[in-house]
């Protein structure tokens, strides 16, 4: 995963990750929560690599 952020991240910093999936694809909704550490910083590049070292899948929090 590439992510771009306004701020430098260290190497093995931890980071959590929640992304919510289309409806139309899943039909019910859900969202992804990524757990895992920053691994790479390009130079010419305003963000981060990471691994993704756990995940799951679970049913989407409903907007405030």
């Amino acid at each position: 995963m590439i992510m771009s952020v306004p701020k430098r991240l260290r190497n093995q910093t931890p980071i959590t990750i929640t992304v919510r999936l289309p409806i139309e694809m899943t039909k019910v909704p859900l969202e992804l929560l990524c757990r895992g550490r920053v691994v790479a910083k390009p130079a010419d590049f305003g963000g981060f690599g990471a691994i993704i070292d756990d995940y799951q899948v679970r049913p989407a929090r409903r907007p405030a």
